[in-house]
């Protein structure tokens, strides 16, 4: 039986509402608030993937630039299955 793998902080949906933010402080503020309440009620979240997001929240240069990389850690979350060997 294949173990069920839980799904990641982002959702194609996030991807969608970054790229009508119009500054980069909202883009940022709409992430860190997905990545609070995923990690509120998935308790057993990884701290170091936090600390991934929260690392490309940091270097993000605009809302698109900070959407592609939130489309870019659904791509290679396991629940995928898009990694790339």
């Amino acid at each position: 039986m294949a173990r069920q793998i839980s799904p990641g902080f982002f959702k194609q949906e996030h991807v969608h509402h970054l790229m009508t933010c119009s500054t980069l402080s909202q883009a940022r503020s709409y992430v860190d608030n997905i990545v609070d309440e995923f990690t509120r009620a998935h308790p057993t979240v990884k701290p170091e993937n936090v600390q991934k997001v929260h690392a490309f929240v940091m270097k993000a240069r605009s809302p698109l630039d900070l959407a592609k990389s939130v489309q870019n850690f659904i791509l290679a979350h396991p629940s995928e299955g898009l990694k790339v060997i």
